[in-house]
């Protein structure tokens, strides 16, 4: 057994270790103040709202409009970049949405996985204003060289207002 762990081990070096050993940089700014801030949306107990967030990266930018009333989604509007409207989303899409509270979620996720995590928030009523992720800001090989990963960035910008 220890023979055959010792062949594959050399095979897996001989090929100058071809797997991906991983991130090398991961960054956190604003991650620190998730639970507090989300005691602190919580706490207001704002239940009916309007959330806009626009989704930033290298693809079409639009706005999505979500009114939550009792905590729940009720409406959802797309929006191009000019604020036209593109379309109105049907109820059995709202899941792919998110209130405030999938927003703490979201970043909650993130954290676990990628490198690089900046999240800024609304002072007075704690929501994130602000959420940038890079999912992979670096990799290197088992031989020590590393590579960036280009275009993989993406930025959710946020804004409430209380209905």
């Amino acid at each position: 057994m220890t023979k055959l762990f010792v062949a594959i081990l050399s095979v897996w070096l001989l090929n100058g270790c071809a797997f991906d050993c991983g991130g090398t940089d991961r960054e956190r700014s604003g991650v620190d103040q998730l639970s507090e801030r989300s005691a602190q949306w919580q706490a207001n107990k704002l239940q009916n709202y309007q959330l806009s967030y626009s989704l930033k990266c290298f693809c079409m930018v639009d706005t999505k409009e979500i009114t939550v009333s009792n905590g729940a989604i009720v409406k959802v509007l797309i929006k191009s970049n000019t604020g036209t409207l593109v379309r109105e989303v049907p109820e059995s899409e709202f899941a792919s949405y998110y209130t405030v509270t999938g927003l703490f979620n979201l970043i909650a996720d993130k954290d676990k996985t990628v490198d690089r995590l900046t999240v800024e928030y609304d002072a007075s009523l704690g929501y994130p204003t602000k959420i940038d992720v890079d999912p992979v800001s670096q990799r290197c090989d088992c031989k020590g060289t590393c590579s960036s990963a280009a275009d993989d960035e993406f930025t959710y910008v946020v804004s409430v207002s209380l209905i």
